[in-house]
């Protein structure tokens, strides 16, 4: 008798070892607000989607924080199994287990000017962009959107330290437009405007700070991100798992909750282009 209670205790065990869900560890660096937060409920948007698609799959989430750098290299040399979020390269497909895309990034042209107005495309908005002056971050990359407008002479740029500058200079009207990624547009839209209501530093001796805003419409399309995986068995089956996982918060709702969830301060309209746009 004893012997068969010691089998049942030992297959218990095991049948409950087995439920238990797998931790996968993954890296992502300093916090990319709001899409990676640490100090908020939920650790940002990202982490949130990567978090409950694992969930869905049986796996719990475990995250270390590295230097962006750090992380890349170790799952590049096979030595950590995953970092995020980065966006895709097809020199990253050729090094890495690629995800995949689980966020497609949106930016969103942000104006101090009253007269500057939405427009259904890039194409149509471009005429009114003639003669203005748009900021951009030291290192940043100029938009698409306006190359051309640069190169040909028909827009001038000023330069900032970050993307926090431009916005100031957007209140400050020594920047008439910023294209900026919508959520971080957002978060810089709402602090200068904050700022310049209490006689924050957007307010420089006599200059009253402009209201910034931000335009409905175009919504210009960025590019999609990706977790990437070392090139061995385990980094292959961590992504198959976040695969499965993903496609089934996407299916359940789960997924445009989250969305909607960090989104929820813009209008109906817009929120709902923007979540068509990511099940592009």
């Amino acid at each position: 008798m004893r012997i068969l209670m010691l089998a049942i205790a030992l297959s218990m065990f095991a049948a409950f070892g087995a439920a238990r869900a797998e931790t996968v560890r993954l890296q992502t660096g300093q916090e990319y607000v709001p899409y990676i937060d640490h100090d908020r409920v939920g650790g940002g948007l990202y982490t949130e989607i990567i978090r409950e698609s694992y969930r869905m799959s049986g796996h719990d989430l475990a995250l270390e924080i590295m230097p962006w750098k750090r992380s890349y290299a170790m799952v590049e040399a096979g030595r950590a199994l995953g970092t995020f979020s980065w966006a895709y390269s097809a020199e990253r497909e050729k090094q890495f287990h690629l995800s995949p895309p689980f966020f497609r990034g949106i930016s969103a042209v942000f104006t101090s000017l009253a007269s500057l107005a939405s427009w259904p495309s890039a194409e149509l908005l471009k005429p009114s962009l003639d003669g203005l002056r748009f900021c951009l971050p030291h290192g940043w990359t100029v938009s698409p959107v306006l190359r051309d407008l640069v190169e040909a002479g028909r827009i001038a740029r000023s330069s900032a330290r970050g993307m926090r500058g431009c916005f100031e200079q957007l209140a400050l009207r020594r920047a008439d437009i910023v294209i900026a990624d919508l959520l971080q547009g957002r978060r810089w839209q709402l602090a200068v405007n904050a700022d310049g209501r209490a006689g924050g530093k957007v307010e420089v001796g006599a200059e009253k700070g402009a209201t910034v805003r931000m335009l409905s419409a175009p919504l210009l399309p960025r590019g999609t991100s990706h977790i990437l995986f070392a090139r061995t068995p385990a980094g292959s089956g961590a992504r198959e798992s976040f695969a499965r996982g993903l496609a089934k918060i996407r299916a359940n709702g789960t997924y445009d909750g989250i969305v909607t969830k960090y989104f929820a301060e813009i209008d109906d309209l817009t929120r709902t282009a923007i979540l068509s746009r990511l099940g592009e």
